[in-house]
């Protein structure tokens, strides 16, 4: 069993000395994520871009078996 004064210093958030870098590091960790979704993007773009001619005419869906009467 816990007294209520225990518990209410217990339950307390204590205030830690924060370090002088974190700021820093928040800072390094949003343009790390930044870099990261740009060239997640720039890859995507690059296979759209080598995906062939063929493929946006809509030829590629017709295969021949279709084609016969």
């Amino acid at each position: 069993m816990i007294c209520a004064a225990c518990l209410k210093r217990l339950a307390r958030p204590t205030r830690g000395r924060r370090h002088r870098l974190a700021s820093l590091v928040v800072v390094v960790e949003a343009l790390a994520g930044l870099l990261t979704a740009w060239l997640f993007f720039y890859a995507v773009g690059r296979d759209l871009l080598a995906i062939p001619d063929s493929f946006h005419e809509g030829t590629i869906w017709k295969s021949h078996w279709m084609d016969e009467p």
